[in-house]
């Protein structure tokens, strides 16, 4: 029988606060505990299992700020020495491998690791229609290993707070999909364990060594949940070498004077620990910057020291989280867009890429308009791209943010051929929340370029939902969308509209539907 500890859960949301314990398949709760049943199995089937076995054995030697390690396994062995870039001048390796790829140099069961830890945003709030739809089911060819489910599994969203209500991701989902895409020729994998409402001071400290008695109940977790998935990769026959982690956390100490004024040194020992622990001495470590503006007194000082370790390392870099945006009466969860956001920033990060930005509104609502209207209608404007965008989410208007009564499709529309090219469901309140963003609810589409041209967005609209779309009102087109015209055609079915109504923009019409879209 293996024991690994799942600590307590702290559930934190608009000032409602329980404590549970949530064990996954394959366990049972003893004392607060989850248990791994004795001849627990893991799934391999998501990637090709090498054909080799792997027997690891590891010694690290430190002198004089010089870190010696040497690994075997039946295909060879390899021997790193790196200089602390602290004290040192360089990183110096050297490498024999008996079985390697002929076009990468690498092992052919080598398998890269990245972590991922945190509190609340790094668990994920994002609402799961705001991920295309491939990527709100598995994904064959990336695996998680989380530690409310210690096995490993095709990567699909995992958070703490999904229940019957509501599903929920966090930045594993697009982050993972991300890694990969970038490491065609290497499998990637991740390691979560993430506790929502959890401090860095004290839940969070990683002491001197996992085994501490003083050692933070996270910690402890979370180096239980990362020993437990490398092992379990070596027993399949892979050779893991963690690539770097992920770090979404700091709102619980911005709330806490003293816990603030010391997170740059607590951070700066957390990630050496790490390091150590998992025996990746410069391992590359992304940290995201809080927002919770309003709510946490000491952010700035949180936001500061962040900054500082990044600027203290080349190894550790800060990312931005502010334009992400939170849930309107929430300030502390990133939505669903945001969230999809900040997994590929996370995944930019490792790659040293420049950092993705948030999808752009087609239009934006600047004044006040009228929504007392009835009737069954396709509702919709005509509008000109002067570019090629790529169209990323699909979206109604929910006057004052009370909740879509009824579902309903968006879609668009060619306007010279009349072709349908993209539609999707944006449920109502009582099926589903997704993401609100200035006025609109958005869902996720499977990307769709568009290339310079004419076009038509439409939404269906009921007698029973007069609130549903909003005329005669302002509004500010992003560069490259040009608003041409409203359109509509009455009945309860989607179809193209053909009756257009002209305005300008400072009058204009039907909205109804939107979209986000990249360049």
């Amino acid at each position: 029988m293996r024991r690994i500890g799942f600590g307590m859960v702290a559930f934190v949301l608009l000032g409602c606060t329980s404590t549970e314990v949530v064990c996954g398949e394959g366990t049972y709760q003893e004392q607060g505990v989850c248990i791994v049943r004795d001849g627990q199995t893991t799934d391999i089937s998501a990637t090709d299992t090498p054909t080799t076995t792997s027997t690891r054995s590891e010694t690290t030697t430190t002198t004089s700020g010089t870190t010696t390690s040497t690994a075997s396994t039946s295909t060879g062995t390899s021997t790193a020495t790196i200089t602390d870039t602290t004290t040192g001048t360089g990183t110096t390796s050297t490498s024999t491998t008996g079985t390697t790829s002929s076009t990468t140099g690498v092992a052919d069961n080598v398998v890269h690791v990245y972590l991922l830890g945190g509190q609340s945003n790094a668990s994920g709030f994002g609402q799961v229609d705001s991920l295309p739809p491939a990527l709100q089911i598995s994904q064959e060819d990336v695996r998680l290993y989380w530690s409310q489910e210690p096995w490993w599994k095709p990567l699909s969203p995992a958070s703490e707070y999904t229940s019957g209500a509501q599903a929920y991701f966090g930045p594993e989902v697009t982050m993972g999909r991300a890694l990969a895409d970038a490491s065609p020729d290497v499998p990637v994998v991740l390691i979560k364990h993430t506790v929502g409402g959890t401090d860095l001071q004290g839940f969070w400290n990683p002491s001197t060594g996992p085994e501490e008695p003083d050692v933070g109940p996270g910690y402890r977790v979370f180096y239980q949940t990362v020993v437990a998935g490398l092992e379990a990769l070596e027993a399949e026959g892979w050779a893991p070498e963690v690539k770097g982690m992920a770090w979404m956390q700091g709102e619980a100490d911005a709330l806490m004077e003293g816990a603030a004024a010391t997170y740059e040194e607590n951070l700066t020992a957390f990630i050496g620990r790490v390091r150590d622990d998992v025996g990746a001495p410069e391992m590359p470590f992304v940290a995201g910057l809080i927002d919770c503006r309003g709510l946490c007194p000491f952010r700035e000082d949180v936001r500061a020291a962040t900054l500082a370790v990044a600027a203290s390392s080349s190894l550790v870099q800060a990312i931005e989280t502010i334009d992400l945006g939170t849930y309107p009466y929430d300030g502390w969860h990133y939505q669903g867009t945001g969230q999809r956001v900040l997994g590929t920033r996370f995944a930019a990060a490792f790659a040293g890429e420049t950092l993705p930005s948030m999808p752009s509104a087609a239009v934006r609502l600047t004044g006040v308009g009228i929504s007392t209207y009835s009737g069954d209608f396709t509702v919709g404007w005509a509008f000109e791209t002067d570019r090629e965008i790529t169209i990323t989410d699909l979206g109604r208007y929910d006057l004052d943010y009370l909740g879509l009564r009824l579902g309903a499709e968006v879609a668009v529309w060619d306007d010279t051929t009349q072709a349908l090219l993209m539609s999707a469901w944006v449920p109502g309140a009582l099926a589903s929340d997704v993401s609100y963003q200035d006025g609109f609810r958005y869902v996720a589409v499977a990307p769709k370029m568009l290339p310079a041209g004419r076009y038509v967005i439409t939404n269906q609209t009921y007698d029973a939902t007069p609130l549903d779309y909003i005329w005669q009102v302002s509004i500010e087109e992003a560069p490259g969308v040009q608003w041409l015209e409203g359109r509509h055609r009455g009945g309860s079915a989607m179809i193209f509209p053909d009756t257009i109504m002209s305005a300008d923009t400072s009058s204009a019409l039907w909205f109804g539907p939107n979209f986000l879209f990249d360049e």
